[in-house]
């Protein structure tokens, strides 16, 4: 009973993390957006990490988010394979899809673009080096506040047992945040998962 408590009020202070966030978001300035965007995109252009890595899964951002346009045209145009997120409807997690601009994107039901499902392009999650992440806050222990479907939990959970079971680091998971997301805590629940790197626009954590 103590245990349904806890989970229940680290849900209620989940949702309010959330709408804080989400206010905040609604009043950040357009140009200072923009320029963190910038800030963030110079310097994954550069980062050894992502110029080393071919396999590199993104997801479609929304206009409230951190803008990845620019991420993806860069990942396309040193001719990187690019891989985008799809709900499996069946499980509620995300499988992971070859994108090129000759492959049709197609909105979800949260209005987020999705590839088509084109089987022969779907890619064992293992076999990414690099898995970029959104958020609605973080902390600088890297703990992840997501929007609260879950689906990155549920899709990380074997992964990071197959990390642990084989000793790798791939893929590495990095979320993708403005400094103004950060906070100084998020309840942490059993299904929660950790990230490696988090790259805002004034530090790396």
């Amino acid at each position: 009973m103590d245990d349904n408590k806890s989970l229940s009020s680290n849900q209620t202070k989940k949702k309010e993390l959330r709408s804080k966030i989400k206010n905040l978001k609604k009043n950040i300035n357009l140009q200072d957006k923009k320029i963190a965007e910038v800030k963030i995109f110079d310097f994954i252009k550069t980062w050894s990490l992502f110029k080393n890595s071919q396999n590199i899964a993104i997801y479609h951002s929304t206009p409230e988010e951190l803008d990845t346009t620019n991420i993806i045209k860069e990942i396309l145009t040193l001719e990187k394979n690019c891989y985008l997120p799809i709900i499996n409807k069946n499980n509620n997690y995300f499988e992971f899809y070859k994108y090129s601009p000759n492959i049709k994107l197609i909105p979800n039901k949260y209005k987020i673009l999705e590839p088509e499902v084109i089987l022969k392009n779907k890619i064992n999650i293992e076999k990414l080096d690099i898995i970029f992440i959104p958020m609605v806050a973080f902390t600088s222990s890297r703990k992840r506040l997501g929007m609260g479907g879950g689906y990155y939990d549920k899709t990380l959970k074997s992964l990071l047992i197959h990390k642990q079971n084989s000793n790798t680091s791939n893929p590495i998971l990095i979320g993708l945040a403005f400094e103004f997301q950060k906070l100084d805590f998020i309840p942490f629940e059993p299904w929660d998962i950790n990230l490696d790197i988090i790259v805002t626009e004034n530090n790396i954590y």
